[in-house]
């Protein structure tokens, strides 16, 4: 950018309320598990992906669309006739390849809702962590780390990813900018970790209710930095996601 770019973070989806949403290069985040799921869902081939507020308003938007596959999970757990949960191991080519999908999660799908009027807005997760740095900093922008948090409360998890993306976009543009109290918040956390994110995630409620779950598969698969490159990016003035930019690393 020809003037310093900046980096502001927003802990919770409730956050958003008064952030630059119009004018920047967003990032949604929900690590455990919505925005992992969603990169694995186009790295295996999905068409597009809708996020809905509510298991109702899902089933309103699936209407007589037979191909569309209903995906969400309440409470961590596959909403009752829906054909998918939130696991990114449910997501294989199999399963999505060339499908819509329609997704209520607890708090992600918030997210994503409340960016939809960002000129640029991606899926970030630790597990397409540089992927989606590069495409913020390509789009020459200020850019907005938006964390979607749990029921308005910040997760330690996302707030770790914003801080592992600042540093990332700060090593892609030594000018950036961090700035209020969101950034220095996430950057400090992200410095403590030392980048160990397993250990980091396990030890988080979110983690700990996903053990219990059995499915530690997830928290180890949501741990995996840079598996993926794929980038899912929601189409502009809407909140339909789309492929993006897409492949293995």
């Amino acid at each position: 950018m020809s003037l310093r770019r900046r980096l502001s973070v927003a802990l919770t989806a409730e956050d958003l309320a008064g952030a630059r949403v119009e004018t920047a290069a967003v990032a949604v985040i929900d690590v455990l598990r919505a925005t992992s799921t969603l990169v694995q869902a186009f790295a295996s081939g999905a068409a597009e992906a809708v996020p809905a507020a509510t298991p109702e308003a899902a089933r309103r938007l699936r209407g007589t669309s037979g191909d569309a596959l209903l995906c969400g999970e309440r409470n961590r757990v596959r909403i009752p006739g829906f054909d998918l949960g939130n696991s990114p191991l449910e997501f294989t080519p199999e399963r999505v390849a060339g499908k819509r999908l329609i997704l209520a999660t607890t708090n992600g799908s918030r997210t994503l809702l409340g960016v939809a009027r960002a000129p640029l807005a991606v899926a970030a997760a630790f597990v397409n962590a540089g992927a989606a740095a590069a495409r913020l900093l390509a789009a020459d922008r200020d850019v907005l780390l938006a964390c979607s948090g749990d029921s308005g409360r910040p997760c330690p998890e996302d707030t770790l990813l914003a801080g592992c993306l600042l540093a990332r976009l700060r090593e892609g543009d030594p000018g950036a900018r961090p700035e209020g109290p969101g950034a220095a918040a996430a950057l400090a956390l992200w410095d403590a970790s030392g980048g160990r994110v397993a250990p980091f995630l396990a030890g988080t409620p979110a983690g700990g209710d996903l053990v219990r779950l059995g499915l530690e598969g997830d928290l180890a698969f949501c741990a995996a930095v840079d598996r993926l490159a794929a980038v899912p990016e929601l189409r502009p003035g809407t909140a339909t996601v789309l492929p993006g930019r897409s492949g293995i690393r």
